[in-house]
């Protein structure tokens, strides 16, 4: 029985894109989609149908998005679950994974911040029990 042929497809847009695989003369069968973060792409989903898993198609297109970061010199985050696990499973795979950046330094400390929350928060109960009416018991009906 002859296998049908896996063809991955690139689609690049830039800022975003994403690699399809094909198998046969079956349309899309499985995609692995990015976004551009600073020099790096991001790889963010992996899909692959159930019907189809388990026939290592995630993995010829993470190693995909791995060849043409090497032949394009870019770095990759893994931020899809899928792709981080093949990212651990492949050590020779380390220098194109891009270093985790840490966003802006913080203004106020987490502390602080916890303390505004609660703060903020008696404010609003506050404002809301001054601003409803007192819901009172009601008294009994009287018998009639």
């Amino acid at each position: 029985m002859k296998t049908d042929e896996i063809v991955i497809e690139r689609r690049n847009r830039v800022t975003h894109g994403e690699y399809l695989v094909s198998i046969g003369d079956k349309p899309a069968s499985g995609r692995l989609t990015w976004t551009l973060r600073n020099d790096a792409r991001d790889a963010e989903h992996t899909v692959v149908p159930p019907a189809l898993r388990g026939q290592g198609i995630a993995g010829r297109l993470v190693e995909a998005l791995i060849e043409d970061a090497r032949s394009e010199s870019f770095k990759i985050i893994p931020t899809c679950s899928y792709v981080a696990a093949q990212f651990d499973r492949h050590p020779e795979w380390a220098d194109l994974r891009a270093q985790a950046s840490r966003g802006a330094p913080s203004t106020i400390s987490e502390k602080s911040c916890s303390a505004m929350l609660s703060s903020t928060l008696s404010r609003m109960r506050r404002a809301s029990a001054s601003a409803s009416p007192r819901m009172h018991k009601r008294p009994p009906a009287s018998p009639k």
